[in-house]
Formats: structure tokens, sequence, C-alpha cells
């Protein structure tokens, strides 16, 4: 074990990036946290540097702002890997690294004779990370996708729209997420499963390769739509712009979202509106009637705000104990009271484009801050600097850390021995930690009968019995002080303790992080809330439904014919929370490891959600104006976007991002005479006639299905997907192929569907330990094995509501 801390919890870490989008996402979350990131790049750069917006509209591939954003941290090396040197270049560093992360078609650097068996040979202890949208394997793993395709494939953009376009044709809105959502899901999760397989190292004693497929993640951020279906049949509808609790409403100055959840929010609600004697009606007091009458709540709600500003709606409405946040833009986010005082943007500087301000973290690290080391490279800024100190191919002796446990034989989880106590709620926390317990992590689920959970959502389907899996349950009622000195016992025994409670609930119970490392002074403590625990706003009550207004992600994913902001059916932040979670969590474990040293996590979930549309804010800080809703048009591909197809609410996706993917579509569609106008003749012109472009696909795709269309366009080479639901997901030939729904036997619902993790290791896969427990089910179990209980004690203070 090292002696001394470093100031980093991954620069002990080398990872080399090579290929498309979704691997300068994953190499963006390492180098955040202080990993050597060495960019490979071919003679015209990343692509990531041709994407617009450029800084001051300069089209130049040193002023991209996705390039500015997603390359941070990085040294740039250019390589062709075509060629003899090139490979000899790329094996060399390779056989340096920790990590190789790639992401280009399944097969390409095998191909080139740079695959993993090639490069393990000169580093047996190297992790590949390889980033598809289909995976490694199955009949889908060489069809073409980007963004939009693997939204639309995936099953987000169905839980989007229902409001404004409806009709006998169904619904339009099909609008693809800002900022490259998929590319940056697979990215974080390559960055998760990379820290899995670098643990697992030490387990077995050498690497492996993770296989991270885009499709595999996307239906996790369904709020169970997968699990629901699978279960009674039943495909979760299109909520359209609101839902039985969430009213984003017009205010004087802007719009505000108005969210009535739990507890007696609706009553608190009402009360505050005033002798609105529809609203008073009790039957609004149930969420189904609510729900059917939706429209009525929000004309009776939008009477009380249009006059009232975004501040005194939001300010007052959290002091009459409801979630009222404002239904920012990303540059109005940055401005909010809250964020300026927790000093969420930053200052940044860059030699070509200058001084500018970005978001500045995702989390808090007490002892490993997140930092920016270095700007965006310019285009091979460090050849020299690499490619000069290496030394000769050789096998790497070192790559395994030394004291490496395990003798290789046999499976393990790459998270064995790590004991983590789960205090987290409903989906943002529970998520991360069911990730954790599939990989091995031995989660304890501290709840109690007197606390509302996930549980309580189950009405129809068990969503729950998904994430929840892979954990223990102990009952302990934290109101009552015998319960906290329990967990105080537990901590002692534990690497890590998670909680989304309010911001101070923890220390007013005597249970913050300086009290519980008294008693262990390794442990990880990782607390999530809201807004974070600082600020004149930390004690704001939030959703997930809700944060995707106050981040500015709301405003973003509509199309510009939109009038009014609409909302998304899932709470998508959430999820993507819950994924920044889990990599922080596995980075402190990885640095405590070599230092002994626990620390303290803070993740604000506005923070982390604003910070997945870090380019929307650059758009704003560097080119003075704000991001504008797009739905599916793009600046560099043309078609671009959904077609409606035969059936009711049935559409394909399509994108063309090259010539030859629009000769090849033009030909799929049988060479009409209008695809050969001059109009039609550019990328530029397409873009220009845009509207008129659609419209004739459109005429085209209405005569046949989704998924024909998809399989004829990707056999000629057009990169197209279905948009699909629910049922579409259920019966997906690549998800099926890739051993994705396991089947189980639940005692409380019986047989029914859980999804498998989204990363898939080579050596030590992951997947559901265990069913989910019922509240305090693991009571015997658990508390005597790490507190110094008796059972007849228990069965006390079960007597008694402490253990409850």
């Amino acid at each position: 074990m090292a002696q001394q801390t470093s100031p980093n919890a991954l620069g002990h870490l080398r990872v080399i990036e090579v290929g498309g989008f979704p691997a300068a996402c994953c190499g963006f979350w390492f180098g955040g946290l202080g990993a050597d990131i060495i960019k490979i790049e071919p003679a015209e750069g990343d692509p990531w540097r041709r994407i617009p917006p450029f800084a001051g509209d300069v089209e130049d591939i040193e002023r991209s702002l996705p390039h500015l954003w997603f390359n941070t941290n990085k040294r740039s090396v250019v390589l062709d890997l075509t060629t003899e040197q090139g490979k000899k270049d790329f094996r060399r560093l390779a056989a340096t690294a920790d990590v190789v992360v790639e992401a280009g078609p399944p097969g390409y650097l095998a191909g080139l004779g740079l695959g993993y068996d090639h490069l393990r040979r000169d580093n047996p202890g190297l992790v590949l990370v390889s980033i598809t949208p289909w995976g490694q394997t199955g009949p889908h793993r060489d069809f073409k996708a980007n963004d939009l395709i693997s939204m639309a494939m995936g099953g987000l953009l169905v839980h989007k729209g229902g409001y404004f376009h409806r009709g006998p044709d169904g619904d339009e809105n099909n609008d693809v997420l800002p900022c490259w959502q998929s590319y940056q899901l697979g990215g974080i999760y390559g960055a998760i499963g990379g820290m899995m397989a670098l643990r697992s190292r030490r387990i077995i004693g050498r690497g492996q390769q993770v296989d991270i497929a885009i499709n595999r993640i996307i239906p996790h951020t369904l709020q169970g739509a997968l699990i629901t279906y699978a279960y009674n049949g039943r495909i979760v509808p299109r909520e359209g712009l609101w839902g039985a609790s969430l009213f984003i409403v017009p205010a004087k100055d802007g719009y505000v979202s108005l969210m009535a959840g739990a507890g007696n929010m609706w009553k608190n609600l009402v009360a505050w509106v005033g002798d609105d004697p529809v609203l008073r009606d009790p039957k609004f007091e149930d969420r189904d009637y609510r729900a059917a009458h939706r429209d009525t709540v929000v004309e009776r709600l939008a009477e009380f705000t249009k006059e009232k500003t975004v501040e005194y709606l939001t300010w007052e409405g959290q002091k009459q104990r409801f979630c009222s946040v404002p239904h920012n833009t990303v540059a109005t986010f940055a401005e909010h009271p809250q964020t300026r005082a927790r000093e969420f943007v930053v200052k940044h500087s860059h030699t070509i484009v200058g001084e500018y301000k970005a978001f500045g973290r995702p989390f808090l690290m007490a002892k490993t801050p997140w930092r920016f080391y270095r700007p965006a490279p310019r285009l091979g800024e460090h050849q020299e600097e690499v490619l000069g100190s290496l030394a000769p191919v050789a096998r790497r002796a070192a790559a395994v850390p030394r004291g490496a446990a395990g003798n290789g034989k046999g499976k393990h989880l790459p998270l064995e021995g790590i004991r983590i106590l789960d205090l987290t709620t409903v989906l943002a926390g529970p998520v991360g930690t069911q990730i954790l317990g599939d990989f091995g992590a031995e989660v304890i689920k501290v709840e109690s009968t007197t606390r509302d959970t996930l549980r309580q959502f189950q009405r129809n389907a068990p969503v729950g019995e998904d994430i929840h899996r892979s954990k223990y349950s102990v009952s302990l009622n934290l109101s009552e002080p015998g319960a906290r000195e329990i967990l105080k016992e537990m901590v002692k025994h534990a690497d890590a303790i998670m909680d989304n409670f309010s911001a101070h609930v923890m220390d007013n119970f005597g249970l913050g992080y300086e009290d519980l490392r008294k008693i262990n002074p390794k442990i990880i403590m990782l607390q999530s809330s809201g807004l974070g625990k600082t600020g004149p706003a930390a004690d704001w009550r939030t959703y997930g439904h809700s944060l995707i207004s106050h981040s500015g992600l709301g405003e973003l994913w509509r199309g510009p014919d939109v009038p009014i902001p609409e909302h998304p059916h899932i709470a998508y932040f959430d999820y993507s929370s819950c994924y920044e979670i889990t990599y922080a969590l596995l980075s402190a474990i990885e640095h405590r490891e070599r230092t002994g040293e626990g620390q303290y996590i803070e993740v604000a979930q506005s923070e982390g959600a604003a910070f997945m549309l870090g380019v929307a804010y650059l758009e704003h800080s560097i080119n003075g104006r704000d991001w504008k809703p797009q739905g599916n048009a793009s600046k560099f591909a043309a078609p671009h976007g959904t077609y409606r197809c035969i059936g009711h609410d049935k559409w394909v996706a399509i994108a063309c991002n090259t010539e030859e993917e629009w000769q090849a579509l033009a030909k799929a569609m049988g060479n009409p005479e209008w695809a050969k106008e001059e109009m039609f003749a550019t990328l530029k012109s397409r873009l220009e006639n845009r509207e008129t472009l659609d419209a004739l696909v459109s005429e085209w795709t209405r005569q046949n299905t989704p998924h024909q269309l998809m399989l004829m366009l990707q056999r000629a080479g057009v990169p197209c997907g279905a948009v699909q639901n629910a049922e579409d997901l259920y019966f997906d030939a690549q998800l099926r192929a890739l051993g994705y729904h396991l089947e189980v036997d639940d005692p409380t619902w019986g047989r029914m569907t859980l999804m498998a993790p989204a990363a898939l290791l080579s050596e030590t896969p992951g997947g559901p330990q265990r069913l989910q427990p019922q509240i305090g089910q693991d009571n015997m179990e658990v508390l005597p094995k790490y507190t110094s209980l008796t059972p007849d004690q228990i069965k006390k203070l079960q007597e008694e509501k402490v253990v409850y």
C-alpha cells in the first residue's frame, strides 16, 4: 500500500483512448480524477473537433466546443494505425497503459493486429474497454448507429411527447436528448466498467475486456418500462406535457415546475393557490384522477402563477412545503443563487480560445477532487513528449499491482470484500447500489417500514425487484436513538455509507461524516441530495423530474416548434446521477486501497445533471447565446430524424452522416426523381431544405414497419433504427442474443424478468446475486454479524419499533 496521499484518485493510471465519440466521453471521466489520458487521433483529428458549435463561430478543429469540453485533461498524439509505424507506436503505448478505451466498430482493432489478444501479450494486466452501439456480438453488432438511433432503439424517445400532436395519427415528438446523451452514458459506463476491471486485476492477477453496449444501458433508464411489460404486458404510455404530480406552468417571466409528489404536497399546493373550488374538490387528491384531468389542473394553476415571477413562485412555493423549481435554461441555471453560492461555474483558459467559463465538476470529493488539469489539446500537441519517452515493446511485468490477490483460478466478482451501507431511497441512489451489488459488493440496505421507499410505487409491476436486487435489508427506524447507535456499530465494519436524504438529516442524527470517521477513519461517505448540502436553496425539495427543469434539460429537450416546455415520463437524471455516484465511489475505493485514506463525497444531483449539458453552457459562456431547442435536427447530417411508419405511433430513426449513406438511402427508396434534384445534391443543400426532405422521406417510410426499414436500410449501409417501446425491447433480437432478459422466480411476484448489467466483463461478469429482500428480511443474519446484538435483543428491539 502506498504511504503518501495522492492529490487525485486516479493519478497512478494511464489510459489510452482511440476511436469515436463515446471513447472521448469515457476518457473525459478518467481524466477529471487525474489519470494520464493519451488521446490517439488520426491525421484529420478526433471526430469531436469537427462538430459545431465553434468558438466565435470560426470553423476550426481547435475551436469546436464539444472538443473543448470532452477532450480536457488529455494529451494528443497523431498515429496512422494502418501503417506499420503507427501500429508499432500504438503497441508501445498500450504496453505502458492500464486501460485502453476504444469506440470503433467491433473487431476494428483486432483487424489491425491491435486487438485485446494482441495487446495483452505485451501487457497482461491491460484492461480494454470497448464501447459500441450494439455490443461485440449478436445479430446487430455491425449495424450503424449514432446518438439519435441509439436513443430510438433504447426506448428513450417514446417517453417524450404526446401533448402537442394529439390526433388519429398519434404522437410526433420523438425528440432526442440534447448534448449527445447516449455517447455520454456509454462513456461514463465505460469508466465504471474500467474501474471494475482494474479492481478485478488485484483479485485475479490479470486484465480483461469490458464490453459496453449503449443499447444495454438505455433500457435501464426507463423506470422499469421493460420490467413492466414483461410482467403484465403493459406499455407505459407517453404522458405528454404533465403527469399526475408534475405541472409546468407559466409565470410572469418564464416557467416554473411544480411537483406535488409524496405526502401532503398536493394539499399544500392547493392551499397555497387559495380559494379554487375546482382544485379543492377531494377527487383531485387521487393521483389517477389528477392524471386523467391534468389539463384542468394546469389551467387552474396557471391562473394563479401567470402574474407572479419565477423567483417568487419557487422560493415561496418551497416555503409551502412542496417542490417548486424554475424551468431554467443552462444559462439561468448557472446564474441561480444556489449555483453561484456553490461556485459550480469555474474559469478555464485555452491557448487558442482564451479565457472562458465552464461547469466545474460532477461531484465533490474532499480528498481527491475533480479538476481540470489541462485544456483540450491541439492536434498532435504532445507527439514528441509522449512518443519520445517510450521504450521498445516489452512484456510489462509490473502491469499487475504488487500484492495482487487471487491465483487467477475460478470466477470472482470485482467488488468482493467491499461492504456498503445503503440508506438511499426511491431511484437516485438505489440504482447505483444495484450496480455495485451486481458486481459483488455486500450492499446492506438500511430502511424502515416508517419511511416511504420505491416499494410504494410498485402498484402494478415489480419495478423495485430489479432495482433492489443484489442487496440485503436491515430495518432500522433512525428516528429512534437506539437505531442510530446500531448503525454506528455497523459503520465500524463498512467500507462506505451512502444516503440521499435531505441536506442536513444525517448531521442532525449525529451521523455526519465527522461523526462516522471517528468510528471508522477509513470510511467513505457519499451523500446525494437535490441541490447540495450548502447554499441558500440547500433545503429545497426536489425530484428527478424537477431536476430536468432546474438543470436546463427540459428547456432543450423539445422541438423548436413546441411553444412551451414538455416533459418526459422518466426521471432521466435519477439514472445518470447514479452512474456518476457509482463512478465516484469506485474511484474513492481505488484511492483508499492505495493510500488507506477514506473521504467524504457530496453529489448535488442538479450539478451532476447540468454537467451532462456542459457543451450547451459553453455556447453561452463563449459565444454569448443560449443553445436553442433543436428537436432531431442536426447541423451535420440530413436526413436526420424520426419518420412515421405503418401503425399507430410507429416511427423509424434515420441518420445520413455521409454522402455515401445518402446515396445508399436514395437507392433503397428506388432512386426517386426528387432525390436527384439540386436542392438535395449536397449536405449543405439538404440541410437548407431539411423540412422538404423530411416530408418526402416520410412519405416513403409510411409504407413500411419500423423494423422492416431498420433491416432494409442497415443492410444497405444506412444508419437506421426503430423507435422502440417496451414491447419492442422485450422482443429485441440483439438484446435477446446478449442474454439481457433474465428470467427469475420471485416469491412475491412469481415469474418475472430482470435486466442484465449494462457492462459485460469477460473475466469477472456480474449479475443479480439475490432477489429483492423484504424490509428487514436479513435482520437476524446481518445485525448479529456486524453488531453486538443477540437474536433475543433484536426481537425485543423489534417490539419497541427500533429495529422496524
